[in-house]
């Protein structure tokens, strides 16, 4: 499950940077609540993935290390949008998405 969550949302930023499925990403983010809620949620999303996958280890030390992981993923996520024309780099975004992790 973990996984499958994890490959929505990647494969969702690659087509979108690709320029592939473009209406029907498009509409997914209004249906979601806007640009800004889709990345809170995306935040969200990858720290239930984290969740999932390693349960055991969310104690105090463990689920700060998997959140640090997923802040990294999200400003990783963000960054790539400087190397392509098609999207725009936001700090606002980045925000979201990190709001929605915390």
């Amino acid at each position: 499950m973990a996984a499958l969550i994890v490959a929505a949302f990647a494969g969702a930023s690659l087509c979108r940077s690709m320029g592939w499925f473009i209406h029907d990403i498009y509409w997914t983010q209004e249906w979601l609540g806007g640009d800004k809620a889709t990345h809170a949620l995306m935040g969200a999303g990858l720290v239930l993935a984290a969740y999932l996958a390693f349960p055991a280890t969310w104690s105090r030390r463990g689920s700060s290390v998997a959140l640090a992981i997923v802040l990294g993923l999200l400003v990783a996520e963000e960054s790539s949008q400087l190397l392509t024309t098609t999207r725009e780099f936001s700090l606002v975004d980045l925000g979201m998405g990190m709001l929605g992790a915390v």
